[in-house]
């Protein structure tokens, strides 16, 4: 039996933007997912199994019609979904409420659920979470299910959210399934001997965010031992990951030299990453005036200057209200101005303080 689990999709997220972003992370994150749904087709996988928060908050109509339209295509694998709480503690009924027309199954949380498919000799446990409902679900004292099939157990999370409680993966490894899938953790989590297995986030939430992020790939084949034989790796899943370009500056280095290196870096690590900046040290001026036009080399959320930026303006300003350097630098300088343009205002700076000196 080939499958694949994911967890803590978080469809539906807005991660953080700004005016100078124009990549749409949850576009992304849509394309993804299903990136991973119609893999499931062309690599013939038996299973999915989704564990923990699939949708950041209530999903519409249209949102789980655009998923089940999807899950349609796949004639020949199974979906099993388990999912985990809203982060705003809403009810996740809506899952089971929607009438899915496609081969899934989803874990109300009502109570635990065994469902047996014959044709993969494979019997899948498991449980989503409903906060009314959740104290009367005992997973942590299950048997094995029938003789002769591959036994599976999904849980949406460790422990019990509506008591603040957490338990870790040594509690679930006397229970006897042969993979143990769990959801809504942040980071990858293998016990591959006692087969508990927390896949993750599955795409990066932002700069703080240094997991790993992706799905598991494995097999799962009964070979008349006591454990099913388990072969499984994690897949990365990073189509765009948040990177930091870090400039030290000296006080001669100038705007276009640091564009350069900018340039430079986003071109070895990839144009389709989102990027921070940080500049440091001492900054020349023409580095202090324009280090906004950076944003123009593109997919860079903030330019974050943390360079000695009183010691140049003391320099540009030299004791007085306006000198030919500020009147210069009065001009509106554009993130869309042209390279000759920039080139034009960093020589013309730089010629006119070597001339106030």
């Amino acid at each position: 039996m080939k499958f694949i689990h994911v967890s803590n999709v978080n469809l539906g997220m807005e991660p953080f933007q700004s005016e100078h972003l124009t990549v749409d992370r949850n576009a992304d994150m849509w394309n993804d997912f299903l990136r991973v749904v119609d893999l499931c087709g062309s690599e013939d996988v038996d299973v999915l199994f989704i564990t923990g928060t699939l949708f950041v908050r209530k999903p519409s109509l249209e949102e789980l019609a655009r998923l089940d339209e999807r899950f349609l295509r796949l004639a020949d694998t199974r979906v099993f979904f388990a999912p985990g709480v809203f982060p705003d503690g809403g009810d996740n009924s809506v899952y089971s409420e929607y009438p899915w027309k496609s081969n899934i199954h989803v874990f109300t949380g009502e109570s635990i659920q065994r469902i047996h498919v014959a044709r993969l000799k494979m019997e899948v446990t498991g449980v989503g979470y409903l906060p009314r409902s959740w104290h009367k679900v005992k997973p942590f004292s299950l048997s094995r299910g029938r003789k002769g099939a591959v036994q599976v157990l999904l849980l949406p999370f460790f422990g019990d959210p509506s008591e603040n409680a957490s338990r870790s993966p040594e509690e679930l490894k006397s229970l006897p399934f042969d993979y143990i899938g769990v959801g809504q953790n942040a980071e990858y989590l293998s016990d591959n001997g006692n087969r508990v297995f927390a896949p993750g986030s599955f795409a990066s939430a932002g700069f703080e965010d240094s997991a790993r992020h992706g799905y598991i790939f494995g097999t799962l084949e009964d070979d008349g031992h006591k454990r099913a034989a388990l072969r499984n790796q994690f897949v990365s899943m990073e189509t765009r990951e948040y990177l930091e370009i870090r400039v030290n500056a000296h006080e001669e280095i100038r705007y276009q030299e640091v564009e350069e290196q900018v340039r430079n870096a986003i071109e070895t690590y990839g144009t389709n990453h989102i990027y921070r900046i940080l500049i440091s040290g001492a900054s020349s001026p023409s580095l202090y005036i324009m280090k906004n036009n950076l944003y123009h080399l593109g997919n860079i959320f903030e330019v974050r200057d943390e360079t000695d930026t009183d010691a140049v303006r003391k320099i540009l300003m030299k004791g007085s209200e306006e000198t030919a350097v500020t009147r210069f630098v009065d001009q509106v300088l554009s993130e869309e101005d042209s390279a000759v343009k920039q080139k034009a205002i960093q020589y013309g700076i730089d010629a006119l303080l070597q001339e106030e000196q």
